[in-house]
């Protein structure tokens, strides 16, 4: 459940970008953006966007995902066809 006040030393024993972090930092950002946050909150906002995570912004090069078989599909192009019966 997440704490309706968090303080800055409960979001620091939180895994970072964890499901519990990314709750609180979701409901500051709307409260931001609606433009009912408080002075404290802005600043942990703030604190909370400076965060930096070992598994945030990975990359993965392309060669790692196995894509399967790739279908192919019929290309159908609709044109006039005439036919001539004797």
């Amino acid at each position: 459940m997440t704490k309706p006040n968090p303080t800055i030393e409960y979001i620091n024993k939180l895994d970072k970008w964890g499901q519990e972090y990314c709750r609180i930092y979701q409901r500051l950002y709307q409260r931001k953006k609606r433009n009912i946050i408080s002075k404290d909150e802005i600043e942990l906002f703030e604190l909370m966007k400076q965060q930096k995570s070992i598994h945030r912004n990975r990359y993965r090069p392309r060669i790692e995902y196995d894509k399967g078989k790739k279908i192919m599909h019929l290309n159908i192009k609709h044109e006039k066809i005439l036919v001539e019966f004797d």
